[in-house]
């Protein structure tokens, strides 16, 4: 008689490993890298913790959860003093960093954030290092497409949303018919993320 209250995966080959055994033999920085929703930042953060790793000349995990402010303070010293590194690049390399002490010390992988003792520059947060187009220019560039062609119409379409919206490049390349939807204030993304990150812009007046 078949003996029903075996659970399946009891019956597996013990040679075979499992998916959680599997899942368990992955290194918690690429869990903490993988959970990373958008792609960009999951590079930026590779790229991030790299730049750590290189100039501390850190090449085991065992060594990199052992690191210490003392570590984070030369390193950012480095960045400061060297590389001459702008105040927002610094920042946002120590974001990163942080970031991922954080998600060890709770996995219990790491004893503290050693991040978290370590000062970050100062940075202007009332006026961004962009520089922005004049409303002359904008209009200039908005009527070089020629209106007369899908092409042109597709462009004038794209240059526009970049314009009033202020999409990075790859978002606008991602948007679908309905990504945009329409208010008093202008175009605004359908993504309330991208949404709550940009300013809202006035339609121009004039042709579009």
């Amino acid at each position: 008689m078949r003996d029903d209250t075996t659970l399946p995966i009891l019956a597996r080959p013990a040679r075979l490993p499992s998916r959680l055994e599997q899942l368990a033999d992955i290194p918690e920085e690429e869990i903490w890298l993988q959970k990373q929703k958008s792609a960009r930042t999951r590079r930026a953060y590779r790229l991030d913790v790299q730049h750590f790793m290189r100039t501390l000349a850190i090449t085991a995990a065992e060594e990199l959860r052992q690191a210490d402010h003392k570590a984070v303070i030369a390193w950012e010293r480095f960045m400061r003093e060297t590389e001459r590194a702008a105040a927002s690049t610094i920042r946002r390399r120590l974001a990163a960093l942080s970031s991922l002490y954080k998600h060890l010390v709770r996995h219990g992988h790491a004893a503290r954030n050693p991040v978290g003792e370590v000062e970050r520059p100062a940075i202007n947060r009332d006026e961004g290092s962009t520089l922005a187009f004049a409303k002359a220019q904008a209009r200039k560039l908005l009527d070089l497409p020629a209106e007369e062609t899908i092409a042109g119409l597709r462009d004038r379409a794209i240059l526009s949303v970049g314009l009033q919206v202020g999409l990075r490049r790859a978002e606008i390349a991602a948007l679908a018919v309905g990504a945009l939807h329409q208010n008093p204030a202008g175009d605004q993304p359908a993504d309330r993320g991208a949404a709550a990150r940009l300013p809202r812009c006035r339609r121009p007046r004039g042709r579009h």
